[in-house]
């Protein structure tokens, strides 16, 4: 006996028209991802690289911020103030450039930090 199931054929010559489709994209060479699960793919990738996009995007707004708030408080900064006179006993590094006592002076005109 045999159990295979039979579908009725759809035209007079015997041909089934499933049978003709199949073998109509094969001969094209195409692997059926156009409408199917390619387009999903491509879909989900659109939107993983929209979701990058928008997290940079956030991470320079950030560092955008950030750059403005340094300028707003270096252009809030006075720089007319001036220096304090030098006293006798204080002299400026030729290394370092820093005002310190004599007492730290190592050698002719470097501290002892620089010598």
């Amino acid at each position: 006996m045999d159990d295979t199931i039979r579908e009725p054929l759809d035209r007079k010559d015997g041909n089934d028209s499933d049978s003709e489709d199949l073998s109509g994209r094969a001969g094209r060479g195409d692997n059926g991802d156009e409408d199917g699960s390619g387009g999903v793919k491509l879909d989900a990738l659109e939107a993983e690289e929209l979701e990058t996009v928008e997290t940079t995007e956030s991470a320079t707004m950030l560092v955008d911020e950030t750059t403005e708030i340094r300028e707003i408080r270096r252009s809030e900064m006075n720089l007319d103030i001036e220096a304090e006179l030098m006293r006798g006993d204080e002299f400026v590094c030729r290394s370092c450039f820093l005002r310190l006592k004599k007492v730290q002076l190592a050698a002719d005109a470097l501290c002892r930090d620089c010598v």
